[in-house]
């Protein structure tokens, strides 16, 4: 029986990751109210508008960092689902 084991890699290209992510809009590098974020407030010098994506890296609760499409009004902006990836 043969035990050793042989890595398999199998690797992803840019394109095809940005064929399953969307980009994001802006980045926010300071904590931001999620639960107020809506459509016209401005990120990083950009108004948002509904729908678009945008990053937030500057989160003091470390747990809501990540991706967010942004929602017409205060309350309606959630979690993107396509954050977590393979590893990417």
């Amino acid at each position: 029986m043969n035990t050793s084991a042989t890595p398999v890699n199998y690797p992803v290209s840019d394109t095809a990751i940005a064929q399953y992510l969307e980009r994001c809009i802006t980045v926010s590098t300071t904590n931001v109210n999620i639960a107020t974020l809506k459509a016209g407030d401005t990120m990083g010098g950009v108004t948002v508008s509904t729908n678009d994506r945008v990053l937030l890296a500057g989160q003091t609760d470390l747990k809501q960092g990540g991706t967010y499409k942004i929602g017409a009004s205060a309350g309606q902006t959630v979690r993107t689902e396509d954050e977590f990836i393979g590893g990417v």
